[in-house]
């Protein structure tokens, strides 16, 4: 008992080790997935899109935006980003706006201001989803299953 107790632990060591290697990695090519599932969930077509589908795109400024990120411990974060303003990207809350919905005042006067609803048009969550299968498949190869 004492002989397989000693063998469990060398193996769990073992999985340890290649989980730390190789989770940036795995986390890192999902991340790309995802935000390429996200882009490619946007049709250019003129006007708004339906609630509840991807946004259209018109000139392609909230694609731009879209980047990913993952740290050394393989932590990702994927969505809009600043960073890509200079190259004709959105600020990240235009995206929150199409992905969640929400209000939108106008730029005019304070006493002509009017509020504009945009309704929720997720792009994100759906390539999340679509990218967790990916993930557990990149640990199983990893594992060996």
């Amino acid at each position: 008992m004492i002989r397989a107790n000693v063998v469990l632990q060398s193996a769990i060591r073992k999985l340890e080790k290649i989980e730390k290697e190789e989770r940036p990695l795995t986390v890192a090519r999902v991340a790309a997935y995802v935000r390429a599932v996200s882009i490619r969930s946007m049709q250019r077509a003129p006007g708004a899109s339906k609630p509840g589908t991807p946004p259209n795109v018109h000139k392609g400024r909230l694609r731009r935006s879209i980047m990913f990120a993952v740290d050394t411990q393989g932590v990702a974060d994927v969505g809009p980003a600043w960073s890509q303003l200079d190259k004709g990207g959105l600020p990240p809350y235009v995206g929150n706006i199409h992905e969640f919905g929400g209000n939108v005042p106008s730029k005019r006067r304070k006493e002509n201001r009017t509020v504009r609803r945009y309704p929720a048009r997720p792009y994100m969550r759906p390539a999340l989803e679509k990218g967790y299968e990916k993930f557990i498949d990149g640990f199983k190869g990893t594992i060996g299953q």
